[in-house]
């Protein structure tokens, strides 16, 4: 079974601030898929990655707001900059809006079965009006805070 892991975007405070961040940190030539991706690095390797290879997606939690997703390339072991054994799991490039809920402050990560995990905002607004995908992240925020969205 595929499985989707939740963590908090430390130092974000939007969906186009990570997408900017995303393309200043961008790696070239990802050594399995041989497209563009970033990594991020955690201290332990999660015990279910090998159901979040095929398939699975990292659900970002930014300012208390589950609201994007990055699919998950690989897991492989790497180094944190001091030097420290760490791993690093490899994300595509693209962030992809999903519908936002809440969420407590937690340390680390937490696994997210994809019967609970949100949809996708593209594939929900798409099919009303192809221009609602363009509503920026504070808006969205705002009109969730308001439950008119």
């Amino acid at each position: 079974m595929v499985m989707h892991m939740k963590k908090l975007c430390v130092g974000i405070s939007s969906i186009e601030q990570l997408i900017g961040s995303n393309e200043r940190r961008s790696e070239p030539d990802h050594p399995k898929t041989g497209e563009d991706f970033i990594y991020i690095t955690t201290r332990t390797r999660p015990q279910q990655w090998e159901s979040m290879v095929d398939g699975g997606s990292l659900y970002w939690i930014i300012d208390r707001r589950l609201c994007c997703r990055q699919e998950i390339i690989d897991f492989r072991e790497g180094n944190k900059q001091d030097g420290t054994p760490a791993w690093h799991i490899d994300l595509r490039a693209e962030v992809i809006p999903v519908e936002i809920s809440y969420h407590r402050p937690f340390q680390g990560w937490r696994y997210l079965e994809p019967k609970v995990a949100p949809r996708d905002t593209s594939h929900v607004f798409a099919m009303a009006d192809p221009h609602d995908d363009d509503i920026p992240h504070a808006l969205r925020r705002e009109l969730t805070d308001l439950g008119l969205f």
